[in-house]
């Protein structure tokens, strides 16, 4: 997927009138915009809609034929996402979701609304496309210039000026880390010289553009019971095979736990091949393989799929967990085929068969499985959580010593690594616990200082929208991100406590919490705001002990075991 840029039906008057009226002094960049091929344009702008997905991987489906209409928690307020008049005009907006909720699709089809409208031209960024030779300023022109736009980085910021454009940028968590800091100057120097600019931005929890002061954080609502039917109706036409699907996820009494779309149809696909669903969340993504390798041979009895590489379903399961790991451990979420084919080798390798072909590996996974993506010149997973998962499985099997080393590492890094100990902390749930919860806990609860915590937290204004947000220091940021992490509700609690508590006024943006509090309520600081801080450091206590419990008690038991 290159960036798209969606164009609406009226796309020949919005470039070349809108846009071109705009743009005015700019007379080599009217000249391109008059003489465009209007029609080509639109054409390959359309395809932003066509996507594949892990239920159809045949072939390119249109969005539009599945897309549920996403809510947004706005706070106080939520909202129902059919376009982009859902959001505040000019909004600086990250939206955050975790693993599979649709933040993908979501972006994609809000510039497909909006090439049907035809009042901004959406301008559809893929962020893991940056590169050492690709930032993002290049990566929108040369996406212009492929839709038949040729403009030069010149002539960029005069279209983005123009006042008829919407900046949507995909996955800031899969863009890598050694070009975080430039995109964030670049979107955050947009913020201040576009605000007729809306800039819509999607991320997981752990990525760093939330911090920004110039943007509003919206999170995706989880799905609930109520939304299964009509979103697994859009997949099947048969309304009584959806209510064997209802049926048996309500009998497993596991409906709670699936909180988003690709979990729910993760279920269904399992559903479909099996004709049940695993009891437990782990249990989708341990059966996957199986299914994915499986699914495309359910017509034919009998038949056992040889694969190109000559492994068994299970050889080709354990090297594609190696190679999972070595892309989660280089941050690659888009990979070369250089890269892929020494990763392969590398995996190939771990698993024992070092004389399989690592193309041939390659292969298989990407036209029997269907969990990677062969684009272009690249390779990307179906979805990041898909690589997360097999990375855990394949730690998980290591011995106890690596595994120890891993936690060791991951508590210095649990951001970049948050997904794969989620998924460990079921996989491998007693060493999580001991080699990396308790000792993550007891870190926090060590620079959990309560004047530090206060006085990075700054107030600022943004659309008469009072919020705090944490400043960008190295101690700070982990500090808050282990307690959005790991204890979001009671920090939220608290966060809201203060912040509701406090009386603000414009005139105090960019004041932190603890100067304003000592400047208005001095008193208070050792009575109810400390109490509250108390609150929340005491639930951390309480887990603490909770868990040494555990791994005591676990710990005894298997030592009593008698094999006699």
């Amino acid at each position: 997927f290159s960036p798209e840029f969606g164009i609406a039906k009226a796309f020949g008057k919005l470039l070349t009138e809108d846009i071109y009226n705009s743009v005015k002094g700019h007379i080599s960049l009217q000249k391109k915009l008059k003489t465009l091929k209007v029609k080509d344009v639109y054409l390959k702008a359309s395809k932003v809609s066509k996507v594949k997905t892990i239920w159809q991987m045949s072939k390119e489906v249109d969005l539009n034929s599945f897309y549920y209409p996403t809510t947004i928690i706005a706070e106080p307020t939520e909202v129902i996402v059919t376009g982009l008049s859902a959001f505040p005009e000019n909004c600086k907006i990250v939206i955050e979701g975790t693993a599979g909720q649709g933040k993908s699709i979501l972006l994609r089809y809000l510039a497909s609304t909006e090439l049907k409208e035809g009042t901004v031209l959406p301008i559809f960024v893929e962020l893991r496309k940056i590169s050492e030779n690709n930032n993002l300023e290049s990566l929108i022109v040369d996406g212009l210039k492929q839709l038949g736009i040729p403009i030069t980085e010149d002539e960029l910021e005069p279209i983005l000026s123009s006042g008829k454009c919407v900046l949507l940028l995909d996955a800031f968590d899969e863009l890598g880390s050694a070009y975080v800091r430039d995109s964030i100057t670049s979107i955050e120097s947009w913020c201040c010289k576009f605000h007729n600019l809306p800039i819509i931005i999607s991320s997981r929890p752990e990525g760093t553009i939330q911090s920004s002061a110039h943007f509003n954080v919206y999170n995706i609502k989880k799905l609930m019971r109520e939304d299964f039917e009509a979103i697994l109706l859009k997949l099947f036409d048969d309304k009584k095979e959806v209510e064997g699907i209802l049926n048996n996820i309500d009998g497993k009494n596991i409906a709670s736990l699936v909180s988003t779309p690709l979990l729910l149809t993760l279920l269904a696909i399992h559903y479909v091949e099996e004709g049940d669903v695993p009891n437990s969340l782990e249990g989708f993504y341990e059966n996957l393989f199986h299914v994915m390798c499986t699914r495309h041979d359910s017509t034919k009895p009998g038949y056992v799929r040889e694969f190109c590489s000559g492994l068994n379903k299970d050889d080709l399961n354990n090297a594609f967990n190696a190679f999972c790991l070595e892309c989660n451990v280089k941050d690659y979420s888009s990979i070369s085929f250089q890269n892929a084919n020494a990763i392969a080798t590398k995996a190939l390798e771990y698993a024992g068969h070092n004389e399989s072909s690592p193309s041939l590996f390659l292969e298989d996974i990407v036209k029997v499985t269907c969990l990677l993506l062969r684009e272009g010149h690249q390779y990307h997973y179906i979805h990041k959580s898909i690589m997360e998962y097999h990375a855990a499985k394949c730690i998980s099997n290591m011995p106890e010593s690596t595994k120890i080393d891993f936690y060791n590492h991951a508590a210095g890094s649990y951001v970049k690594h948050n997904q794969v100990l989620d998924f460990l902390s079921s996989l491998d749930n007693l060493l999580y616990i001991e080699y990396f919860k308790i000792p993550l806990i007891k870190g926090i609860i060590e620079d959990l200082d309560f004047k530090f915590i206060l006085s990075n937290m700054f107030f600022f204004h943004s659309s008469e929208i009072r919020r705090g947000s944490s400043i960008d220091l190295h101690q700070g940021c982990n500090v808050f991100r282990a307690m959005d992490i790991y204890y979001d509700t009671d920090f939220y609690k608290f966060h809201n406590d203060v912040t509701q508590r406090l009386d603000t006024t414009n005139e105090v943006n960019g004041i932190d919490y603890y100067s304003h509090i000592t400047l208005t309520e001095p008193h208070e600081l050792e009575g109810y705001y400390r109490y509250v801080f108390n609150e929340l450091k005491s639930k951390m206590y309480i887990n603490l002990e909770e868990l040494n419990e555990f791994v005591k008690k676990e710990k005894e038991k298997y030592n009593n075991f008698n094999f006699f």
